[in-house]
């Protein structure tokens, strides 16, 4: 693919991209509110709870990383992941 159509792709995907999460959070969100009116119970995991879920994961990596997903592109979006979790704590 040219550069320039490269550039372009990035480009609209970095305009669209905040707009498309935005509709499809709120789109989850009225969903899980017509579960709760439906009766579902709504449990928020605890900080532990997350680790473990991390800790999971993180040890299927080895059977990930170069089998599922190239090498390269798993450190990427590893690395990314990491970033994007400093952020917010």
């Amino acid at each position: 693919m040219p550069p320039e159509v490269q550039l372009a792709l990035k480009q609209s995907g970095e305009q669209i991209g905040p707009i498309v999460r935005a509709r499809a959070r709120a789109e989850v969100d009225e969903a899980v509110a017509a579960m709760v009116k439906r009766g579902l119970i709504v449990t928020k995991p605890s900080n532990q709870d997350l680790k473990q879920w991390e800790s999971l994961a993180e040890q299927l990596y080895p059977r990930i990383r170069g089998k599922l997903v190239p090498s390269e592109l798993f450190d990427e979006v590893l690395a990314d992941v990491k970033t994007f979790r400093s952020m917010r704590r």
